[in-house]
C-alpha cells in the first residue's frame, strides 16, 4: 500500500488582555507537551502556529521554549506559520490592516528565529477571498482552510486530500484542506458537529485521546490520495505529552504507512513535477458579517475600531507615534471579539476591556499629536443609518444613541477605560412603574426590591429604552443635547387623556389613531422605518389591526412626557430630566433611570462602594443592596485608581446589583427609584451627575 502523506500541525492562540493564568495554562497543556514530545521524534516534521500575544508571553516567561524551537528549525523538523499577529477578524479589516497584521507576525518570527515564514494560518471563520491579496503581498505561499470550504466549493470526498490554488485580483496562493481530526466533536463520535465542519483548531480538547487508527479511518472515508493536514486538539490535558508520544510512536510502526511531510516540502514536490498540477478554486466566506447586527457589543467595538483607525491614519509627521498607535488598533481586531464559536468570546469582559483600552490609548496618541476641538458631533458612528451624538472632552468622551436616548460609551482617556462597557446593558435608560408599588419598594433588601419590580406585569410598565427619542435642542459648542420622548405612535389625544383604546375592524385604533408597530415591539419602528432625520417626525407605518390586549400594553404611561438633556463638562456628564403629565388627572408613578458601570471586577481588591448622605460616607455592599434617601454613590476603582461619583440634586433611593453573563461579572448596576406624584399638566425636574477623577 502506498504511504499516506500527512502534515502534522499545532495551533494555539490566547487573546491579548487575558489573565496570566490563561497563558500559563496554554503553555503547560498545549505548547510544551506537543513540542517536547515532537522533539523526541526527529523523523516527524510539523508546522507550528502560535499567535503573537502567546509568543510574546513565552518570550518573557518561558524563554527556553524559544531555544527548543530554534534547535528544531536548525534540523529542519518544523516550519513556523505566520498570520495576523493578534489573530484578527480578517474579514472586517482594511487591506492595509490585513497586511500590517501579517507583516507584524512575520517580522517577529524572523527577528527571533531567523526565518521568513512561507505559510500563514488564517482562522476559517475569518476567511474572505480578498484575504488572498495581502497574504501574497507578504510573500505567503500557502495557508490552510477546514475541508468544509472545499466541500462547499464542490470538491468531491475522494479529492479532499488535494491542495488547490486560489486567486484574487491576480494574486495566487496554495490552500491545504484541514481534516476535522482530533477535535472534541470528532473523537466523541459526534457526526453532526463533525459534518458541520467546525474549525478543528478552535475546539476544546476534552475526552479520550485520538489514535493513528482514528486518523486512517477518517482518511479512508475520503480516499488515500494526496496529502492530509491535521491540527489535533485532543492532545491536551493531564497527560498530553504521553498521548502525543503514543500517537507519534504508533505512526512510525511498519504496519502504519504514514509519510510525514510539511506544506513547503509537499508543495515543492507537487509543483516541481511537470506531470502534476493543482486545480484552482474559489472559496466562500467563513463567517457572515451579520454577527455585528446580532451582537451590538461587537458592532460597537468594530465601530470604535474603524473610528480610531481613521484618526490614526490622519496623523502626519511623526512616524513612530503613528506606528505605535496602529499597533494599539491592531490589538482591538482580535477575531474572538467578532464570533461566538470559540472558547474566548465577546462575553468575556477581559477581552472587551483590553480592546477598549488599546483603542483609547491609540486615540490619546492622536490627541497628543494635534489639537483637538472639544464639541458635540453628530454622525453615523455605528453604521446603522442613524446619526449618533458624540461628546468629546479633554478627559471624557460620551456616546449617545437615539434609540432609547441611551449612552453607549463613557471613555475616560487618562486611564483608557470605557466605564459602561457592559454586555447586554445600556445606561441612562428609563423605566416607568406604577406608583402603587412604592410602599413595597421602600422596604426590604436589594434583591427583594428587584423582585418586586420584576413582578410587575409588562402591560403596566413603560420601558423607554425601546423607543426612539427626538432631538429638540442642542448647543454644539457648549456640548449640550436635549432629547424628548414623543408619545407612542398610534395613540390619539383621547387615548392620552385616558380613553379606552379598542381594536378597529378597519385596521386601526379608535379615535382615528394609526396602528401600532407590531405586537412583538410595539414602540420600536419596523425594519426600513428606523432611519430618522434630525428634523423629521418618525415614519408612520402602514395601518394594521391591533391584536387584542396590545393597546393596553402600549399605552402604559403614554401620557407621561420625558425630556432629558446631556451636558458634558470637565470630568463630568450631567443628565437633566423633565417629566410631565399630559393627562387631565393626577398620576403616581416610579421613575427609574439605570446606570451600568463596568469595572475590572467587583471584589474588595477591585471595587469599593460608598453611599453618600450629606457629609457622611458609608461603605456598602457592591451588589444586592438597597439604599434609601441618599445623595449619591462613590465608587473607588482600585484597578484604575480612579474615583467615580454618581449624585443627584435631590435625595433618591437606589438599588445596587451585579450584572453577570455566562458566570462572569460584567458591570455594577445602579437603578434609581424616584416616586413621583404629578398633578394634571404638572412637570418635575431631576438632575444627575456622573464625575470621574484620577
Amino acid at each position: 500500500m502506498q504511504p499516506v502523506s500527512v502534515i502534522l500541525g499545532s495551533h494555539c492562540h490566547v487573546p491579548d488582555g487575558l489573565a496570566e493564568t490563561e497563558y500559563e495554562t496554554a503553555y503547560n497543556e498545549r505548547l510544551k507537551p506537543f513540542l517536547s514530545a515532537l522533539y523526541r521524534y526527529p523523523r516527524i516534521p510539523a508546522v507550528l502556529h502560535y499567535s503573537g500575544p502567546l509568543l510574546y508571553w513565552v518570550e518573557r516567561r518561558r524563554a527556553e521554549f524559544f531555544d527548543l524551537i530554534r534547535e528544531m528549525l536548525k534540523r529542519k523538523q518544523i516550519e513556523i506559520l505566520s498570520g495576523g499577529f493578534y489573530e484578527p477578524a480578517m474579514h472586517l479589516l482594511t487591506p492595509q490592516d490585513r497586511t500590517g497584521q501579517v507583516e507584524m507576525l512575520s517580522t517577529y518570527i524572523r527577528k527571533h528565529f531567523g526565518r521568513r515564514s512561507a505559510g500563514a494560518w488564517i482562522s476559517g471563520s475569518c476567511w474572505e477571498q480578498s484575504v488572498v491579496t495581502p497574504l501574497a503581498n507578504c510573500a505567503i505561499a500557502y495557508t490552510f482552510l477546514p475541508e468544509r470550504f472545499f466541500a462547499a466549493a464542490g470538491v468531491k470526498s475522494a479529492d479532499l486530500g488535494q491542495p488547490v490554488y486560489t486567486e484574487n485580483q491576480g494574486s495566487l496562493i496554495t490552500v491545504f484542506p484541514v481534516l476535522p481530526f482530533g477535535t472534541a466533536h470528532y473523537a466523541a463520535g459526534n457526526d453532526t458537529a463533525r459534518n458541520a465542519g467546525r474549525d478543528g483548531a478552535e475546539q476544546d480538547g476534552n475526552g479520550p485521546s485520538v489514535t493513528v487508527g482514528d486518523l486512517f479511518a477518517l482518511i479512508g472515508e475520503r480516499g488515500q490520495n494526496g496529502v492530509y493536514t491535521i491540527f489535533p486538539e485532543r492532545f491536551s490535558g493531564n497527560d498530553a505529552h504521553g498521548d502525543i508520544c503514543a500517537f507519534l510512536e504508533e505512526s512510525l510502526s511498519p504496519d502504519r504507512e504514514v509519510d510525514w511531510t510539511t506544506p513547503a516540502r509537499f508543495r515543492e514536490e507537487l509543483t516541481g513535477n511537470g506531470n502534476q498540477s493543482m486545480r484552482k478554486l474559489y472559496f466562500s466566506c467563513g463567517q457572515e458579517k451579520n454577527f455585528l447586527t446580532e451582537c451590538p457589543e461587537a458592532n460597537t467595538i468594530y465601530a470604535k475600531m474603524v473610528f480610531t483607525g481613521d484618526l490614526v491614519r490622519q496623523l502626519r509627521g511623526d512616524r513612530e507615534r503613528k506606528h505605535a498607535a496602529l499597533h494599539e488598533v491592531y490589538k482591538a481586531q482580535c477575531g474572538n471579539l467578532y464570533r461566538s464559536s470559540s472558547h474566548y468570546t465577546i462575553t468575556n469582559p477581559a477581552l472587551r476591556h483590553a480592546a477598549y483600552r488599546a483603542l483609547l490609548s491609540a486615540e490619546r496618541m492622536t490627541r497628543e499629536a494635534k489639537k483637538t476641538v472639544n464639541a458635540l458631533y453628530s454622525f453615523d458612528f455605528d453604521f446603522d443609518g442613524v446619526q449618533e451624538d458624540i461628546f468629546r472632552g479633554n478627559a471624557l468622551s460620551v456616546y449617545a444613541h437615539r434609540k432609547g436616548g441611551h449612552i453607549f460609551g463613557i471613555d475616560y482617556l487618562p486611564v483608557c477605560w470605557n466605564y459602561i462597557d457592559s454586555f447586554g446593558r445600556r445606561s441612562f435608560v428609563e423605566t416607568l412603574y406604577p406608583g402603587d408599588i412604592a410602599p413595597a419598594v421602600k422596604i426590604g433588601s436589594g434583591d427583594t426590591v428587584r423582585a418586586v419590580l420584576d413582578a410587575i406585569p409588562p402591560e403596566r410598565v413603560r420601558r423607554c429604552g425601546e423607543e426612539w427619542w427626538k432631538e429638540t435642542g442642542s448647543d454644539r459648542a457648549k456640548q449640550r443635547l436635549t432629547l424628548s420622548l414623543p408619545a407612542p405612535q398610534g395613540l390619539s389625544l383621547g387615548v392620552l387623556q385616558g380613553e379606552r383604546a379598542t381594536a378597529s375592524p378597519f385596521g386601526g385604533v379608535n379615535a382615528g389613531g394609526a396602528a401600532p408597530y407590531g405586537e412583538e415591539n410595539p414602540l420600536v419602528p419596523p425594519k426600513g422605518a428606523d432611519t430618522l432625520s434630525r428634523h423629521d417626525e418618525p415614519i408612520t407605518p402602514p395601518r394594521q389591526v391591533a391584536p387584542p390586549g396590545l393597546m393596553a400594553r402600549q399605552t402604559a404611561f403614554a401620557h407621561i412626557g420625558i425630556e432629558k438633556t446631556y451636558r458634558l463638562m470637565k470630568d463630568a456628564l450631567v443628565v437633566s430630566y423633565t417629566i410631565s403629565n399630559r393627562r387631565a388627572t393626577e398620576e403616581r408613578l416610579l421613575f427609574c433611570p439605570e446606570l451600568h458601570l463596568a469595572f475590572a471586577g467587583n471584589g474588595e481588591d477591585r471595587l469599593r462602594v460608598f453611599a453618600l448622605k450629606g457629609d457622611e460616607r458609608a461603605q456598602v455592599a457592591a451588589s444586592d443592596y438597597h439604599s434609601s434617601s441618599i445623595d449619591g454613590y462613590q465608587f473607588q476603582d482600585l484597578s484604575n485608581e480612579t474615583i467615580i461619583r454618581f449624585s443627584s440634586d435631590k435625595p433618591f433611593d437606589a438599588l445596587l446589583g451585579a450584572n453577570t453573563t455566562a458566570g462572569r461579572y460584567q458591570s455594577t448596576s445602579v437603578t434609581v427609584v424616584v416616586p413621583l406624584t404629578l398633578k394634571a399638566g404638572a412637570k418635575v425636574s431631576r438632575e444627575f451627575r456622573f464625575t470621574v477623577t484620577s
